[in-house]
């Protein structure tokens, strides 16, 4: 790898990859589901992962088949999920020590998720010392620059582009993902990704994933971790140890 190569921004989805709030997705889909005749799925899951809250609707609903709008649909869900029940959430493994290992390399971070920003400050209840050394938060829920959701690029787009940094670029950016549509996007983007995907969640590799490339400069343009403890910083020419 040329010396010179070296991830300069950092973007990270939210649900599932910093906080363990995927857990609370499903337990509640599955109630809502459940009074429908219906069973959450796993697959019907990962087609939700990552997208604007109207989309994910729209994908339960055909996955589903549900005999109401998509937006009652959205509505209907989100009753099942008081903003209060966020403040529970915890982080996942290796969250804090890596958002505290980039601040102190001096690493632009941001967060790039499909929440709506109402919903925010909720998960981000707890563990103020961590988020504080956060940027910014890009909610593509309710943001009006974010035309589409993942898979789309648009929301690693617009993240990036609010540092209001020349120096920030897709080839120079480090993607954290858990959810293979927010790969996808990142991909897209033009983005190097680190993608933690919780096994339990979504079981499998997805039928349309790319070999795990590696670019000229030799870093792996997609890697697969069990866990963000696994980073290995040198591999993206950061500053070791981790």
């Amino acid at each position: 790898m040329p010396e010179e190569f070296q991830i300069k921004h950092v973007l990270f989805d939210l649900d599932g990859l910093l906080i363990n709030s995927e857990k609370i997705y499903t337990e509640r889909l599955s109630e809502y589901l459940a009074r429908h005749g219906k069973v959450f799925t796993y697959k019907a899951k990962c087609l939700m992962m990552g997208r604007k809250p109207i989309e994910a609707a729209e994908a339960l609903k055909k996955e589903y088949d549900l005999p109401m709008s998509t937006e009652e649909v959205l509505e209907g869900y989100r009753k099942e999920l008081p903003l209060e029940i966020w403040h529970t959430v915890s982080l996942m493994p290796g969250a804090r020590k890596l958002i505290e290992y980039l601040s102190k390399s001096s690493i632009g971070m941001a967060i790039a998720t499909g929440s709506s920003s109402y919903q925010v400050p909720h998960k981000m209840w707890e563990f103020k010392d961590v988020w504080q050394k956060i940027h910014h938060v890009v909610a593509s829920g309710d943001d009006p620059e974010v035309k589409h959701g993942k898979p789309a690029p648009d929301v690693f787009e617009v993240a990036l582009s609010r540092f209001n940094d020349p120096s920030a670029k897709a080839e120079t950016t480090l993607v954290f993902e858990d959810a293979w549509n927010g790969v996808k996007a990142a991909l897209a983007a033009g983005m190097y990704v680190v993608w933690v995907p919780d096994e339990n969640e979504c079981p499998g590799l997805p039928h349309d994933a790319p070999p795990f490339i590696t670019d000229s400069n030799g870093a792996p343009r997609i890697i697969r971790l069990k866990s963000l403890e696994e980073f290995d910083p040198s591999i993206y020419g950061l500053p070791v140890p981790f």
